[in-house]
């Protein structure tokens, strides 16, 4: 049996007041994309999306999530030291 995959999109519509235009004018890169890395990291970091669907909602492989948040000095884990501490009973439990 195939299986399909249906991807659905949702659009967000941002205003930008007049006085700002000027900053966007001019820049060679996407700004859509820029946006949506942004937000990623932003929802990765309120541990809201793992970071592998953060990386997925930035349009960008794990690993090259992983090197975006590096070159910009941001945690490529988001694990406290109880989430460590609990990880290390767990393990202890096991053996």
């Amino acid at each position: 049996m195939n299986s399909v995959q249906i991807n659905q999109t949702s659009n967000v519509v941002v205003s930008i007041p007049q006085e700002f235009a000027s900053v966007f004018s001019g820049i060679h890169t996407d700004l859509q994309s820029e946006i949506k890395q942004y937000l990623a990291v932003k929802f990765y970091l309120q541990s809201r999306l793992t970071i592998g669907k953060a990386a997925e909602f930035a349009g960008l492989t794990r690993n090259r999530f992983e090197l975006y948040l590096a070159d910009n000095k941001l945690p490529i884990s988001c694990l406290n030291f109880a989430d460590i501490e609990s990880d290390l009973k767990n393990l202890d439990a096991v053996d």
